[in-house]
């Protein structure tokens, strides 16, 4: 997804969980629901917490879910830096686009290209890792996890200990798969807030100060625990024309791509979005680099049939030359040093 062409998918409330705006004082009582949540999780009632009116999606058959959480279960975050392999992303894929046996036109094409696109690989990475201990903040979650794998997000929903969404939108109101719903920023969370996984979904390009950012989730994070950035690369061909376009004109240009509303066009700020820059401040925070990826992106023309083949027919010359395809996004997992 990119600045100017981000396309359907596009939540919400991403932008604006990077913009540094305290909230009101009024606003605290919305975060209460979560300061509760989070004091009452520990060892010897944590099942009353999953049983509470956050989890009621969940089965209350599963004696799984009856299973105490210890405070300190970093460890129980699988290890992320294998690669991803056909198979994983086949299954997903599969999942995520086959309806009743049979692929639409657009999965199916990607597929006889053998191409995924980067939101089944950020998909994936999370799949891999969610386990029934873990507690997962996602932040700028807006009202959605997955905008094109609600299925994937439903499973995984009930799949994890504790799913909090944080996100200064009113969009988050809509989010059916948190347990727990914050509309602020992430820096207003309780000061004892322990997560052992926090997720940036196509965030990271409108933070402004990713030191602060990352001190906040330095805070939170427990050791050991996995912080996964997804987001666009800055010297992407699109990122590179919208830095020289008037703000004013990317909604236009998106909705002729997408069809997306002004909703959801955000200002971008690009301080965290090249491999560089996401290693430097994340190290600085006390994060160790666990696995990195280069995912090409050939959605931009995807609406237009035969444009999307000449794109994805140029990313299978280029890769047999040995190159990169110039438009790309970049997924990172950072490990919390102890």
């Amino acid at each position: 997804m990119t600045p100017l062409l981000a396309g359907k998918d596009a939540v919400a409330g991403a932008a604006r969980a990077g913009e540094y705006v305290r909230h009101r004082p009024e606003q605290t009582l919305l975060y209460q629901p979560l300061f509760d949540a989070l004091n009452e999780l520990t060892p010897s009632n944590v099942s009353a917490v999953q049983r509470s009116a956050h989890c009621r999606r969940r089965s209350r058959t599963d004696s799984r879910r009856n299973t105490p959480i210890a405070l300190e279960h970093s460890s129980r975050i699988p290890p992320v830096m294998q690669d991803f392999t056909r198979q994983e992303l086949v299954q997903l894929f599969d999942l995520k686009y086959r309806c009743n046996g049979t692929l639409g036109s657009d999965p199916a094409r990607r597929l006889r290209f053998d191409y995924f696109n980067p939101d089944d690989y950020y998909e994936a990475l999370v799949r891999r890792v969610i386990t029934r201990t873990t507690r997962w903040l996602d932040v700028g979650c807006g009202r959605d996890l997955f905008p094109s794998n609600r299925s994937l997000a439903s499973e995984l929903s009930q799949r994890c200990a504790l799913l909090v969404g944080v996100d200064p939108d009113v969009t988050i109101e809509e989010n059916p798969f948190v347990h727990q719903r914050v509309r602020g920023m992430v820096q207003d969370l309780p000061p004892d807030s322990q997560f052992d996984l926090v997720t940036l979904r196509m965030v990271a390009e409108h933070v402004t100060d990713p030191a602060d950012l990352l001190a906040t989730l330095s805070r939170i994070v427990v050791p050991g625990g996995l912080l996964v950035i997804y987001t666009i690369n800055r010297w992407s061909p699109v990122p590179l024309v919208t830095a020289f376009t008037p703000f004013s004109w990317h909604q236009p240009i998106k909705h002729v791509l997408w069809r997306t509303e002004g909703k959801d066009t955000f200002p971008t700020s690009y301080k965290m979005n090249t491999r560089r820059e996401l290693t430097q401040v994340c190290e600085t925070a006390g994060f160790n680099e666990e696995g990195f990826w280069h995912l090409d992106d050939c959605r931009s023309l995807q609406r237009f049939r035969l444009l999307n083949i000449m794109e994805l027919g140029l990313r299978k010359l280029l890769h047999g030359f040995g190159c990169r395809y110039p438009e790309n996004c970049l997924l990172g997992a950072y490990r919390r040093r102890p």
